[in-house]
């Protein structure tokens, strides 16, 4: 069975290293057909969808609460529209906070139970099922 860590701390680096991807994409596609990169970002598929760089925002919170509450790590961050440069920051800031996280300070803690909001109400779960649970509903956006 993978452990929490190879669930965890790898899965959401691979995603936010596919966002770099897309944001190059999208800036090669901008510039190769005059098109604003900032439209880009802010462009819709549906009127109800976040625009891109508010799906990075919120894979970026989602990675530093697994920090938070797995790791031990310190949070402060929202979501808000960012600029291409900014949505690039965020993504790298997140990925050197990921890589310094070892197996064991997460391993072994699957079924330790772990406290998190979900708007104003508090929850409890133990650790594994929070990050499936949350991980599979809402927090990696569908580029």
């Amino acid at each position: 069975m993978a452990s929490l860590y190879d669930l965890t701390i790898p899965i959401l680096t691979k995603i936010l290293k596919t966002e770099v991807d897309v944001l190059k994409d999208a800036e090669k596609y901008a510039k190769e057909n005059g098109k604003s990169i900032d439209e880009l970002l802010k462009a819709q598929l549906i009127p109800d969808m976040y625009a891109a760089t508010i799906q990075i925002g919120i894979t970026v919170l989602f990675s530093r609460k697994v920090l938070q509450l797995l790791a031990g790590s310190k949070i402060e961050y929202s979501v808000k529209p960012a600029s291409l440069e900014e949505s690039y920051a965020q993504i790298q800031e997140v990925l050197s906070e990921l890589a310094t996280v070892k197996p064991e300070a997460i391993n072994g803690r699957e079924a330790e139970i772990i406290e998190f909001s979900v708007g104003k109400p508090t929850t409890k779960a133990p650790a594994i099922e929070w990050f499936v649970q949350v991980s599979s509903s809402l927090a990696f956006p569908p580029f």
